[in-house]
């Protein structure tokens, strides 16, 4: 049997204190095209699952969008088994024939349900896949470049990588061929530079296709914050857009930069610290490799786990919060999920607790709340950033 992906964290139950009756689908996941079955799901079976707020709305796993008044206002159809978060709009829509097509705000179908496999829209198309060929979609449902390539990527900066007789390169939004497919194999732009591999060996072109960084790198990652993670010799440094390189070729993987600076260990899966955009070890190389979850700094903050307790550290390198948490994740929106004992609740950057820790399931803060569970309770509601429940409250 298929099981529905869900986030540990992103989704729980909940209970709708609503007194209006939602009729729902209670759906069988065999993968097969056979009809779900359906019943009238009323507020008094109080058995939904929700995630986070994205773009207004949350998602009620077998029922439809809510949006923050706790009013559903889409409705899944009975053929719904996997749906997505909004995306530029729109959402993108399992059924149970395992093909895919997107709903709009409004719950309209903008295309047939018969893609085995779609992506996001990014920058108004959304790449999609049948019968092993790729092409893309426009917010009307139109195919607008054909299901022609053998692989693909979502567009970026104005260009999608794509594959066709062996060969990559990139097009624009027209179906136009901006830089010939000659590449063995190609990654997205990203900062006006894309990672290109040429006769074995990668390196970055320019926007125009002219050659930006040497064919010389065994593998590559995207540029962010004007630099970009390559190896050679089996070991990973860093180079800047002149190709300079910044740091040593010494280590087992780097991480993108965010917030000017990036995760480093000398071997892969062993400590993490961090290195700043000049390739100066701020951070010591100290700190649990398997047990970071969020490896980004976010908010001024990083996340890290040293001897299986959870610590926040600045940019400086200083632990500015005490190491007593059995688990925690990264700032959003001020506030960061902690847990001790068994049990979830918020703290703010002075390490001061913000929130309770009173919770068994907790989600991070989007859009100003944030999703909480009490099993003792029995159901799961909304709070926001004081605590106060604002959404199906008990």
């Amino acid at each position: 049997m298929k099981n529905k992906q869900t986030s540990t964290f992103l989704l729980a139950m909940l209970i709708c204190s609503s007194a209006v009756n939602i009729t729902a689908q209670i759906k069988q996941p065999t993968g097969t095209a056979k009809p779900a079955q359906t019943q009238t799901r009323t507020s008094t079976q109080k058995h939904w699952l929700i995630s986070s707020f994205q773009d207004g709305l949350a998602k009620v796993e077998d029922i439809g969008f809510i949006n923050k008044n706790g009013k559903l206002v889409i409705a899944f159809k009975p053929y719904y088994y996997l749906v997505s978060d909004f995306h530029e709009n729109l959402s993108r829509i399992t059924n149970y024939s395992e093909k895919y097509g997107f709903i709009d705000k409004n719950g309209k179908e903008i295309c047939q349900f018969k893609y085995d496999f779609a992506w996001d829209f990014s920058e108004g198309l959304a790449r999609v896949r049948l019968n092993n060929k790729y092409g893309f979609i426009n917010k009307e449902g139109n195919e607008v470049i054909p299901l022609k390539y053998d692989g693909a990527f979502s567009f970026s900066e104005g260009l999608a990588a794509v594959k066709l007789n062996g060969k990559w390169g990139f097009i624009d939004k027209n179906d136009n061929e901006i830089i010939p497919l000659k590449y063995e194999d190609a990654k997205s732009f990203s900062e006006g530079l894309a990672a290109v591999k040429l006769n074995g060996k990668w390196g970055f072109i320019y926007i125009n296709g002219n050659e930006a960084i040497p064919f010389k790198y065994e593998s590559t990652q995207k540029f962010s914050e004007g630099l970009a993670a390559v190896r050679l010799y089996g070991k990973w440094g860093i180079i800047n857009k002149n190709g300079n390189e910044i740091t040593p070729f010494k280590y087992g993987n780097i991480d993108i930069f965010k917030e000017g600076m990036a995760l480093v260990q000398l071997q892969i899966n062993n400590e993490h610290g961090y290195i700043d955009r000049n390739g100066n070890e701020i951070i010591p190389i100290k700190y649990d490799g398997s047990g970071y979850l969020w490896p980004y700094f976010n908010e001024g903050f990083a996340c890290v786990r040293l001897n299986g307790k959870y610590i926040f550290i600045n940019k400086e390198g200083y632990e500015v919060i005490p190491l007593q948490y059995d688990k925690a994740f990264e700032f959003k929106e001020g506030l960061a999920v902690v847990k001790l004992n068994g049990k979830y609740g918020y703290i703010d950057k002075t390490g001061k607790i913000a929130i309770p820790i009173i919770y068994d399931e907790a989600s991070s803060f989007s859009e100003g709340v944030a999703v909480v569970r009490i099993y003792k309770k029995g159901y799961c509601f909304f709070i926001d950033k004081t605590g106060k429940c604002v959404i199906n409250c008990p």
